[in-house]
């Protein structure tokens, strides 16, 4: 269930990846690119019955710390390390629901609503340069341990909690409903 990382030509990472294959998820190892400096754990999600994502894109913050040291970035402190003893590792699955704009508090208001009620955080509003959705959770673990079990349980929970809810947030996005009208 627990692993520690057992070759130095095999990172977390793409372990990572390989035991989720094994136990039967579509994962891709993505290492870093031009297009994305963070390499990731990329898992498929059946979109045949779902609307609002394809996929959960799993990432270690020691290695978007390392990867934003490595681009120079002057907010890290570069003589530490904060990833001595625990990691956190990111769930990330954006979702395809287009936003109205002149209903952008009330997603705001209903995610604060529905994360308050979830067994994971959860819904995420970003607003950086174009609006965008996403179920976001990060994950406290051991440095270079990982528990594989729980990561597949919280993948399969992202995907039902997003099954669930999505067709809510999309209702109030596209102003079909107001967030007061509904309840959990």
């Amino acid at each position: 269930m627990f692993w520690n990382k057992s070759s130095t030509n095999t990172n977390q990472t793409e372990q990572l990846a390989l035991r989720l294959q094994k136990a039967g998820f579509n994962a891709q190892f993505k290492p870093a690119s031009l297009d994305d400096s963070i390499e990731s754990v990329i898992v498929g999600l059946p979109s045949d019955e779902q609307k609002f994502v394809t996929f959960v894109k799993l990432s270690f913050a020691s290695t978007a710390y390392q990867a934003m040291k490595k681009m120079g970035d002057p907010d890290l402190e570069s003589n530490q390390d904060i990833f001595d003893e625990f990691d956190h590792l990111q769930f990330y699955a954006p979702l395809n629901i287009k936003i109205d704009s002149s209903h952008l508090q009330d997603v705001a208001q209903l995610n604060e609503k529905l994360n308050g009620s979830l067994p994971l955080i959860g819904f995420n509003l970003g607003q950086f340069k174009d609006v965008t959705l996403a179920f976001r959770h990060l994950m406290l673990m051991e440095q270079n341990k990982v528990n594989l079990k729980l990561v597949q349980r919280t993948i399969d929970l992202i995907y039902f909690l997003i099954n669930e809810y999505a067709p809510k947030i999309e209702a109030v996005a596209t102003g079909q409903t107001k967030p007061d009208d509904l309840d959990f």
